[in-house]
């Protein structure tokens, strides 16, 4: 009897119940803890306490009464009751172990992201320094005659909508063709003389001035004037990414707002 008796005990404490369970109970929390302890879930002690649940299920069912004893009570915890806490304590201690894991490889492969892409931040720096100053240094000027021209549209002018604007493709001497819009349809003709302002570092055409009338003639769509607030937003993104944003997510939002920028400068400055 004091065999069966302390085997009750630790059986009944093991599926974490108090002495005089019903069987009905007794099975509930024998499902439970399967589910919660199976080897394919619970990977801490290799199945032990899974083999310990089985062995304690199967005494209790075929001892589903607890040993006569007055002492015992239905609702009286066992000195044993407190072990499948300490599973659920390791269980948990396992899982913020891995999350902490994962968190720390995210944060590695974010810092491996952020060294990888610096040197290509600096450059997007460097160019935009370079646009800046391109715009505010004085403009290399030299007269040119037109060789050839080709009209392309009319359309509403970007500066002033109340306006019509005429595109040209227009070729200057030494080969020099560029993309510029008129506010008069006849102004661009062959052997016409104008006065080309181009900028120092990237030798963009600012304006064609004709020597004659003094009407201008600008691109369509210039870097500086029609989207020049891309270079103060680069600037100010800049700011962010070296001194004030720390979250990794919104250091790469900033570096792909710069390569969106940096394209579209290039395309213009260039092409």
């Amino acid at each position: 009897m004091a065999r069966i008796k302390r085997t009750y005990i630790e059986s009944i404490s093991i599926l974490g119940l108090s002495p005089g369970a019903s069987p009905e109970e007794i099975k509930d929390a024998y499902r439970n803890l399967a589910k919660q302890y199976h080897p394919d879930i619970y990977k801490l002690d290799n199945g032990e306490k899974f083999k310990e649940i089985n062995s304690a299920y199967s005494f209790l069912k075929k001892h589903p009464d607890p040993p006569e004893n007055p002492t015992y009570q239905r609702n009286q915890k066992s000195a044993f009751y407190n072990a499948p806490d300490n599973y659920a304590q390791k269980r948990q201690a396992y899982y913020r172990r891995k999350r902490a894991g994962q968190a720390q490889t995210q944060k590695e492969v974010y810092q491996w992201m952020i060294k990888k892409v610096k040197p290509f931040v600096l450059i997007v720096l460097a160019f935009n320094i370079l646009l800046a100053l391109d715009y505010v240094l004085p403009y290399f000027e030299k007269e040119s005659t037109i060789v050839g021209y080709h009209y392309n549209t009319s359309r509403k002018s970007v500066i002033n909508p109340n306006k019509i604007a005429y595109e040209y493709s227009i070729l200057l001497e030494n080969n020099q063709q560029y993309e510029i819009q008129a506010n008069t349809k006849e102004v661009v003709k062959i052997g016409e003389k104008y006065i080309l302002k181009k900028s120092v570092f990237f030798g963009t055409c600012m304006e064609l001035i004709h020597h004659r009338t003094g009407e201008k003639l600008t691109p369509p769509y210039d870097i500086y004037r029609i989207f020049g607030f891309i270079i103060p937003f680069v600037f100010l993104s800049q700011y962010l990414y070296f001194y004030k944003v720390k979250n990794y997510d919104l250091r790469l939002g900033l570096v792909a707002f710069m390569i969106f920028a940096v394209l579209m400068q290039v395309s213009l400055t260039f092409f």
